[in-house]
């Protein structure tokens, strides 16, 4: 997928379609294309899934600096333009989001769609972390006291088996570390709320060296996270 200008007056979304003829790969062009305003920066552009076990594509996110963001849904059909089968590009829906994100994440927990997105402050200094769930709501927004500089993987635990796994994400800077935690409802509670936790640590005597790993597991008290540092 990738996002190509096409003139001054306009910008086209093309889908690049991965093919596995025989034994080798191929990418194609699925001719699927939407317009979209060249004014704007379009950061960012992320697969939306279903929650489904194979987690089939069902949509575009496209996302500008300025919070304008655009879903496009997609789906095998016949392509108008040549009759034959193939990816069949729907009508973008609009969204405003945080504006100025610095990262862009998308995944599904707890039967729930998640967008986690960082945005940075204007005055620096400090950062907000907001989730969006089903239909890009906002659920929750964090402050994160610092301007972070690295960034963990995401831990998604949560599975169609595993299905008290958590989510785990963090953020850092040169002495700091803040950390997402979200726990599913519990299983004698199917239909509760998810939870969601947070915390931050300095470590003063060292400086923090590369994005923190994070690892969970059969751990009742939480997750673990590696951070490499240097002393002081």
């Amino acid at each position: 997928m990738g996002v190509r200008s096409a003139s001054a007056a306009c910008a086209l979304f093309l889908i690049l379609v991965a093919s596995f003829p025989g034994d080798s790969a191929a990418l194609q062009d699925a001719e699927a294309s939407v317009s979209l305003e060249a004014s704007r920066s379009w950061d960012f552009v992320l697969g939306m899934t279903e929650d489904q076990r194979d987690h089939p594509l069902e949509g575009i996110l496209v996302y500008s600096r300025d919070g304008t963001t655009l879903v496009i849904p997609v789906e095998d059909g016949i392509v108008e333009s040549t009759g034959e089968p193939g990816i069949v590009v729907g009508t973008p829906a609009s969204h405003d989001l945080a504006p100025g994100a610095e990262y862009i994440e998308y995944t599904h927990f707890a039967r729930h769609s998640l967008l986690i997105v960082l945005s940075g402050s204007d005055v620096g200094g400090a950062s907000t972390l907001y989730e969006y769930r089903d239909n890009l709501e906002l659920a929750n927004e964090h402050e994160i006291p610092f301007d972070p500089k690295y960034v963990s993987n995401l831990w998604n635990g949560y599975s169609w088996i595993v299905q008290d796994g958590r989510l785990a994400l963090a953020f850092a800077d040169d002495h700091e570390i803040w950390m997402l935690n979200m726990c599913p409802p519990s299983i004698y509670d199917p239909v509760g709320s998810l939870k969601t936790y947070t915390d931050n640590i300095t470590t003063s005597n060292a400086t923090i060296l590369g994005n923190p790993l994070v690892v969970d597991g059969d751990f009742l008290n939480g997750s673990m996270l590696f951070v490499r540092r240097a002393s002081a």
